[in-house]
């Protein structure tokens, strides 16, 4: 029998990534990202977390898990749901409605979808953006969002730079430190904190 790699979370876990599956389903996630979302929400006392982009569904039941075990409130966004695996022993859309969450048919890129998750979850909130915007709908929710509430954007230095985070936001050190080094593609924001 042969000995087994050491796994790390750096270059050996990219490498392994197993081609973009969680729980059998399509993920756009890396393990990466995965765990730097798990760190966060077991780091944090959210109350609620909001996802943008539901996609084929995979993250939000990682999410809705985790929104389950710990009491938290969830709700993902999607305007486009024909993306949810539907049938068989991966239905996210079966999963995700025996753990209570019914994804939102709403337009991620209008103010009135950001301003409605904040009177539905309760804050401090995560904010898990990953829609078809990242700029747009972080600039939208920036607006909104609560002093304490964190800002994840998926597809940071792609979609996503430096030169687009919202004024009055900034990169959380040292989570962005962690999500950099562990090749999660989040950009981890928080607003500005004012002295005085």
């Amino acid at each position: 029998m042969s000995e087994q790699p050491k796994l790390t979370l750096n270059e050996d876990l990219r490498r392994l990534w197993s081609g973009g599956t969680l729980y059998g389903v399509r993920c756009q996630q890396t393990w990466g990202g995965l765990y730097l979302l798990e760190r966060l929400l077991g780091a944090h006392t959210f109350k609620g977390v909001v996802e943008y982009g539901t996609g084929h569904g995979a993250l939000a039941v990682f999410l809705a898990c985790w929104a389950v075990q710990q009491g938290l409130t969830f709700v993902t966004v999607e305007k486009y749901q024909g993306g949810l695996t539907t049938g068989g022993v991966t239905d996210t859309k079966l999963l995700l409605g025996k753990l209570g969450v019914l994804p939102q048919d709403l337009d991620c890129l209008q103010e009135s979808t950001a301003v409605a998750m904040v009177a539905q979850v309760p804050a401090p909130r995560l904010w898990v953006l990953d829609n078809g915007n990242k700029p747009l709908e972080a600039a939208l929710v920036a607006t909104v969002a609560g002093d304490d509430d964190l800002l994840a954007v998926h597809d940071y230095g792609t979609e996503m730079g430096d030169a687009r985070i919202p004024a009055g936001w900034e990169k959380h050190q040292p989570w962005q430190e962690q999500a950099d080094s562990i090749g999660s593609k989040y950009l981890v924001l928080r607003k500005v904190k004012v002295n005085g």
